[in-house]
């Protein structure tokens, strides 16, 4: 639940080679892609750090590239090389869907004209071919492009963590939750309470004294914002339903 352990009696699988870090899965169209980075991530000019990516229809394996090697033999495709203008593009986070559906990925590198001022972080579109395989414009990251499609919240009110004193006037847990949280007013008394999605749809909300528990085993997985509302003041927090 804390996101921090190993499910017990969970085994290890090696599904690699040597090749990469800061390895990445994401479920497409029925594939499984691992993206990972490969070469030197910190030379600065010298680095040769790229994105590379292999896929399977199983979690667990075998991952193979374009052309049929095994990811265990290191063999991988590349999606993202350096270019006159980026060093070193790598180490990508997770692939974020906008609010068009479209793919994006982060990742660091350093930019060729001021290498001295250490790695920086980079945004570029991600799609995909007609085989299925993900794509960077160009094999490159880009200098100029559309941005990410991001719709304007609605229905989430502008609160505050802490009152004017500085004092949290209500506490969220857990933060990643599968069947219920609570919520706990930190004075007592009467509080209300409500969860959104994060374009501001309610789906649940409610009225307590003191301390809720909430069920969350009935919403979908995703990133939801809960609000309370206290005679002290408002609170916000994020949380994560799995």
């Amino acid at each position: 639940d804390d996101g921090l352990s190993v499910k017990s009696g969970a085994k290890k699988t090696q599904i690699a080679g040597t090749l990469t870090e800061g390895t990445y899965i994401l479920k497409h169209d029925g594939y499984y892609y691992l993206f990972g980075s490969a070469g030197s991530c910190c030379d600065g000019a010298n680095s040769t750090y790229h994105v590379v990516v292999a896929r399977s229809e199983n979690l667990l394996g075998p991952y193979v590239n374009k052309i049929g090697e095994s990811a265990l033999d290191n063999g991988f495709s590349n999606l993202l090389y350096r270019s006159p203008d980026v060093v070193g593009p790598g180490h990508n986070s997770e692939l974020v869907m906008d609010d068009a559906g479209q793919y994006w990925m982060l990742y660091h590198g350093y930019d060729a004209a001021d290498t001295d001022a250490g790695r920086k972080v980079y945004l570029d579109k991600v799609t995909w071919d007609d085989d299925g395989w993900p794509m960077v414009e160009n094999m490159r990251p880009s200098v100029k492009a559309a941005a990410p499609v991001i719709d304007e919240a609605s229905a989430i009110r502008t609160v505050s963590h802490n009152n004017d004193n500085n004092k949290a006037v209500a506490t969220v847990s857990n933060r990643r939750v599968s069947d219920s949280l609570t919520i706990k007013s930190t004075a007592g008394g009467l509080f209300s309470w409500q969860m959104t999605t994060v374009g501001g749809e309610r789906v649940k909300a409610g009225r307590a004294e003191g301390t809720a528990s909430v069920d969350t085993y009935d919403i979908p997985t995703g990133l939801y914002i809960v609000t309370v509302a206290t005679q002290e003041g408002s609170a916000v927090e994020k949380i994560v339903k799995y």
